[in-house]
């Protein structure tokens, strides 16, 4: 069996395709975001386990993109934009 026909990753495998550090791969795993068993010290996860829960995780991100884009644009969603005031120059005394 070559590596490509494998049935489970490894963390170190996970850590490639997410491009991210296996220390990461593994906190998710032990959180249960990512599926995964784990056997003595060792991670193992199941390929079809891995590839359904991007799926599903990609659905929901596009989801909410198209909830946010269905609102009007706003540069930041915690604090509105604010007109702009414009600075009326102060009225000097005559002379």
């Amino acid at each position: 069996m070559t590596d490509s026909d494998s049935l489970v990753y490894s963390v170190d495998d996970v850590a490639k395709i997410l491009c991210c550090e296996p220390a990461t791969v593994a906190t998710h795993l032990s959180t249960g975001y990512l599926p995964g068993l784990k056997f003595g010290r060792s991670w193992v996860i199941p390929v079809g386990a891995f590839v359904q829960r991007i799926n599903e995780l990609a659905m929901s991100q596009a989801a909410e993109q198209r909830a946010i884009r269905g609102r009007p644009h706003v540069a930041n969603p915690i604090a509105p934009k604010t007109k702009s005031r414009r600075r009326v120059p102060p009225v000097l005394p005559s002379l």
